[in-house]
């Protein structure tokens, strides 16, 4: 599966259609990315990107997704990202995705789980 997302007028890249990973980072604020980082104690790296433009750039990726597929590479590749915010983007995913998911998910939403124990990441009742 291609993560194409596309029309980012932030990113100086010649292409109509980017991957979602270069959208994020073409949409960094390392000024942001500093307060982040400081306000959670230095435990993540960020790109710098706050919750409603973070959403905004997702909305239009996910609008390309289909909604029958569960991918769970996608959601791994997101979670071994280094900043917080593909974590973030994994989480809507599987929001998203909810009624894909299986009794046979469990092991890979545990797995998700354990690798998230001590970094914070609170999942809520959307999945």
């Amino acid at each position: 599966m291609a993560y194409i997302a596309v029309g980012y007028e932030k990113c100086d890249i010649e292409r109509a259609d980017i991957d979602i990973f270069d959208t994020f980072r073409c949409n960094k604020d390392d000024e942001k990315a500093v307060s982040m980082r400081a306000y959670m104690r230095d435990r993540f790296l960020f790109l710098g990107i706050y919750t409603p433009r973070r959403k905004e750039l997702s909305r239009r990726f996910f609008n390309t997704v289909k909604k029958t597929d569960l991918d769970w590479d996608f959601i791994f590749n997101c979670w071994q990202q280094p900043e917080r915010e593909f974590q973030y983007l994994a989480k809507e995913y599987l929001a998203k995705q909810k009624a894909n998911l299986t009794a046979s998910d469990i092991l890979r939403l545990r797995e998700l789980a354990v690798q998230t124990r001590g970094q914070g990441l609170v999942w809520s009742e959307e999945i």
